[in-house]
């Protein structure tokens, strides 16, 4: 082959290819092209855990005790664990929760509750599951959206997501692309939260503070707050009702 047909092919070549770039560069994305972008770099970047303990502290917006203190304890998909301390940082309740059931130790009243979480979804009016609750306590607000069609919008200084399956909306901050504020709605029951306090452990961004406005059946609204944080250490879950501990009812 003479060098100069070999030049005219690979210059051939290279315009082919040079228009099949400029081609793929004037394609401009569509508005599901972005929002699917968006929602992959919320997951990707919630947290992703196995184990958490942390020191916790409660402060309700209204009621008789307005601070209350204890540690809170988890197992990814197993174990919510929750020590509560009241005044003198006596113990007062020690709860535990898991897939199926609900368990409380109330140490000042020597008592205990034991209920199944099938029965507290019916009382709640809510189909929320155990990994949700868990997914709320570390700012993970992706599950609220459901399976359906995303939706995405500015809000200033957020992204603001819905979905067209329910009409839950969470609102992520543009920085960091973390959950900053969630609105979920079920049957009877509604929750809303702001996170803040986003504190780097290992390579997860976990919020500190978690203000809650829960509004159904039963209602709170107050703030809780994280500190001393422990990521992806094995932790135990103490809990022993004793033949003595009277049982009641919610």
């Amino acid at each position: 082959m003479s060098k100069l047909k070999l030049h005219i092919i690979l210059l051939s070549a290279l315009l082919v290819l040079a228009s099949c770039g400029s081609h793929r560069k004037n394609v401009a994305p569509t508005e599901a092209m972005l929002t699917e972008t968006l929602v992959q770099q919320v997951e990707q970047n919630e947290t992703h855990w196995d184990w958490f303990t942390a020191k916790l502290n409660i402060q309700p917006e209204s009621g008789m005790i307005s601070n209350l203190g204890g540690q809170i304890r988890m197992q990814r998909d197993s174990v919510i664990w929750v020590s509560v301390t009241a005044l003198l940082g006596m113990e007062a309740v020690r709860i535990m929760l898991t897939p199926d059931s609900l368990f409380v130790i109330n140490k000042l009243e020597n008592s205990y509750v034991k209920e199944s979480l099938d029965m507290l979804k019916m009382r709640f009016g809510t189909d929320i599951r155990f990994s949700d609750i868990q997914n709320t306590l570390l700012g993970n607000g992706l599950w609220m959206l459901g399976k359906g069609e995303k939706m995405r919008e500015l809000d200033n200084p957020y992204y603001k997501i819905s979905s067209s399956s329910n009409y839950d909306e969470i609102w992520v901050e543009q920085q960091h692309f973390r959950t900053a504020k969630t609105h979920f709605v079920d049957r009877f029951f509604q929750m809303s939260t702001i996170y803040g306090g986003f504190e780097t452990f290992g390579t997860n961004l976990i919020p500190t503070e978690i203000s809650l406005d829960l509004k159904g059946m039963y209602t709170f609204a107050g703030k809780m707050k994280y500190s001393s944080v422990t990521l992806n250490e094995t932790t135990s879950f103490p809990f022993k009702i004793t033949s003595k501990m009277q049982r009641t009812r919610l």
